[in-house]
């Protein structure tokens, strides 16, 4: 975990306060009927990362979803696209 928290720290130095990143899994945060411990994968902690306004990076239970604005395993032309133009009528 103190190598994702050392990452963050130089991924997002001068948005994220460190003192912020050196919380991230050390202490439980309740949470409605839960909480959130760790962040990790099968955690349940998710994560958003805004810059100027957008959203950059995205965790959701500990998995890197979006990266740079862009959404991670997921191709938009070829998973989206090409299916919905397969099943439109022409």
């Amino acid at each position: 975990m103190q190598g994702e928290r050392e990452f963050l720290k130089a991924r997002y130095r001068g948005e994220i306060d460190p003192r912020v990143i050196e919380g991230f899994g050390r202490q439980r945060f309740d949470f409605g009927a839960g909480y959130i411990g760790a962040l990790g994968v099968g955690g349940w902690a998710d994560l958003q990362v805004v810059r100027s306004g957008m959203v950059r990076d995205v965790y959701v239970g500990g998995r890197k979803t979006m990266e740079d604005g862009r959404l991670l395993g997921l191709d938009v032309e070829r998973d989206v696209e090409r299916r919905c133009a397969r099943k439109s009528p022409r």
